[in-house]
């Protein structure tokens, strides 16, 4: 059997393209038209790509209008209940869930490499105090390469798996150095006898002259909060794509409408008087809308 093919025509421009249907496991099917330009010499115009879909995935899919986040098929909040962040880094790198010997191994690499450079250090002090934390993190981040060049080449498999091992390990010291900079307490060493998540809670919050005992329960709390803050920002990142729809482009109403059409099943309509004035009566209009269910 074939694959499926679109074939569209305009009787106006006198011109035709076939072009092939590709079939996600997840979510709707799409047109690949990476050959209309050469079959018709026209472009398509597709503004935020609000229709488009720009690479394919295998290890992510993602419907914020739905809240719907899945890794490797897993659903995020699955994952949540039943796993931890170890898990599904390992689930995301190799594209399955750990055994028991494999999870061992991984955290055991993990935690065991989550001491940074000691020079390395050095490059907090070049940000001001009161530099963003998460400004700081980005630029030791990216000094990590002057430090470790036995996994630059991304064309080798495995340093990309050294690279991706290394920045899970050390993601958390740096990050929570550029905390304990912001506040101006000493650094924390990490321990190799501690969870992740409580290896972090012991590095953003012990000091020197005092032990810290980490909380099982808050530590076990960030992973779970971890993932609802991931799904909460799905959705904030569809209403901030929504306004921005609606006052950057041509036919943002239309999208918004469309939008709120597929996610309720409720129809929206336009009135005229929000689409010559959306500034002014937009926000009644989405009251209405409000009011009607359509916000779930």
């Amino acid at each position: 059997m074939s694959d499926p093919v679109i074939k569209l025509t305009s009787n106006e421009y006198e011109l035709s393209a076939d072009l092939p249907v590709l079939k996600g496991s997840e979510g709707p099917h799409v047109m690949d038209i990476r050959s209309l330009h050469k079959q018709t010499g026209m472009f398509t115009y597709d503004p935020g790509f609000t229709s488009t879909a720009s690479c394919e995935s295998k290890i992510t899919y993602i419907d914020g209008d739905e809240g719907i986040l899945m890794y490797r098929g897993y659903p995020i909040d699955e994952l949540a209940e039943h796993g931890d962040f170890i898990e599904t880094c390992y689930l995301l790198l190799y594209g399955n869930l750990p055994t028991a010997s494999e999870r061992k191994e991984f955290e055991t690499a993990i935690t065991y490499h989550t001491m940074i450079h000691e020079q390395m250090q050095r490059f907090f002090a070049g940000f001001r105090r009161d530099a963003h934390p998460m400004a700081v993190m980005v630029g030791v981040v990216g000094a990590m390469s002057a430090f470790y060049h036995d996994s630059t080449d991304i064309s080798d498999p495995v340093q990309r798996e050294i690279a991706a091992r290394r920045m899970i390990a050390k993601i958390p010291t740096i990050a929570a150095a550029a905390y304990k900079y912001h506040i101006g307490q000493p650094f924390v060493y990490p321990r190799n006898d501690l969870d992740y998540s409580s290896n972090f809670l012991r590095m953003c919050f012990a000091v020197p002259c005092e032990d810290y005992k980490v909380n099982p329960i808050l530590s076990r709390a960030i992973s779970r909060a971890a993932w609802a803050l991931r799904i909460a920002q799905g959705k904030l990142l569809s209403v901030a794509r929504l306004l921005k729809a609606l006052f950057t482009f041509d036919g943002g109403l239309d999208y918004i409408a469309w939008k709120l059409e597929r996610h309720s099943g409720v129809p929206v309509e336009i009135p005229d008087k929000v689409r010559r004035y959306p500034l002014i009566f937009v926000w009644g209009l989405f009251w209405k809308l409000y009011r009607r269910g359509v916000f779930r």
